[in-house]
């Protein structure tokens, strides 16, 4: 990744163990798509529902040269869920993105 991983909290407290998912998923981010220009990263605790208590969301905007993927997710209860399956469905973008990339041919 040329741009570092950029990382928004909003209404969280910062834990190791969030920390280390996003490093973790991002990592595999970026084995997918080996020219990912940047990430970022937001996780954010939602407004407070009477009925269904807290929710918390997971946004990623991860940028290739000439596009861009974005995903949001939502949990009722943990953020980590959220922010895994934020990264999962990343994960299966870029691989879609990769897979529609026209090979590159060598001229001679």
């Amino acid at each position: 990744m040329r741009d570092p991983l950029t990382i928004s909290l909003r209404g969280i407290e910062p834990s190791e163990e969030l920390q280390a998912c996003i490093a973790k998923e991002a990592r595999r981010l970026a084995s997918i798509g080996e020219n990912l220009v940047g990430c970022v990263v937001i996780a954010e605790k939602l407004e407070n529902d009477a009925r269904q208590g807290v929710h918390f969301a997971a946004r990623l905007i991860v940028t290739l040269p000439g596009a861009e993927v974005v995903v949001n997710r939502e949990d009722n209860a943990d953020i980590l869920k959220a922010m895994r399956a934020a990264f999962a469905a990343a994960a299966q973008q870029l691989r879609d993105q990769v897979q529609r990339r026209p090979e590159r041919r060598t001229l001679r």
